[in-house]
């Protein structure tokens, strides 16, 4: 839940004209709105940890975000680029398309907790890592 500060209000109770107002009083309910509703889903960032043109580090975070532990994960999007090495999942490229399994020790994943992979891209040339994780849709599918 969202904590909100403290709210602070005034409600005018004032006479139609002509009318007389007897005592004057109001209920007033305030419903916090703010929150976010869940997302009843397994959901991935990308972020780009180092960036030096030619290349870049990046890591996905996967979170489950359902009420439900999961046994397993994948993920699957595109890479207009070459990998040199990845960690914590099994890496797949074939195509412009990368896939992510869990690794046998991080498929599980209690509501709410988090596991992290990570990949070097490399293509050689400039390359606007930032924007592509910025634009680039996940697939994720969870089990």
């Amino acid at each position: 839940a969202v904590e909100e500060a403290q709210e602070t209000f005034t409600v005018a109770i004032t006479a139609a004209d002509g009318a007389t107002i007897g005592t004057g009083s109001a209920t007033v309910t305030v419903v916090d709105d703010d929150a976010p509703p869940p997302t009843d889903a397994v959901v991935a960032e990308l972020t780009v940890v180092n960036d030096w043109g030619q290349g870049a580090q990046v890591a996905v975070t996967v979170t489950n975000e359902t009420a439900s532990t999961i046994s397993n994960w994948s993920l699957a999007f595109d890479a207009p680029f070459a990998v040199q090495n990845s960690w914590g999942g099994i890496l797949t490229l074939e195509g412009g398309e990368a896939t992510i399994d869990n690794a046998p020790w991080n498929g599980r994943l209690a509501p709410g907790q988090s596991a992290e992979v990570g990949f070097i891209a490399n293509d050689g040339l400039f390359f606007d890592m930032g924007a592509w994780a910025d634009t680039t849709d996940v697939t994720v599918l969870a089990g």
